[in-house]
């Protein structure tokens, strides 16, 4: 009997333990090094990116899109604590909300991304002063 449609990714699953899109989503991955290959991958010179390589990453349309969600992703995570983000935000709110700090305040891009993240959710999520 014919599978198709989502049955079938749900009998690939059952059958080999893993996702059929795995292998898929690798080659993305794969792809995407590749064709950012020519950019710097420490532009900052000391070992970090800037603003302007974030902003990038982060443009709408660009094929390096994941590079620039799992670089704020990964900070989101590694500073929960320190923001106070309203219940029921999305990490697509709050990559929205870093790519809009970057895109209004280019006189910032050359300072490093990772302040420039930081800066951005500090100004959209404080929290409350005890």
């Amino acid at each position: 009997m014919k599978q198709s449609g989502s049955w079938s990714v749900l009998a690939t699953r059952a059958s080999t333990g893993r996702s059929p899109w795995t292998g898929a989503l690798a080659g993305l991955m794969v792809a995407g090094m590749l064709a950012s290959a020519d950019r710097p991958a420490l532009a900052g010179g000391d070992g970090s990116w800037t603003g302007t390589d974030l902003f990038d990453y982060c443009r709408e349309g660009s094929l390096n899109a994941g590079i620039c969600t799992g670089y704020v992703v990964g900070v989101v995570e590694a500073t929960s604590d320190q923001f106070c983000y309203p219940p029921g935000a999305t990490y697509f709110q709050i990559i929205q909300v870093v790519v809009r700090s970057l895109a209004i305040h280019p006189e910032r891009l050359h300072r490093h991304a990772l302040d420039l993240v930081l800066l951005a959710l500090h100004e959209a999520f404080p929290c409350p002063t005890p």
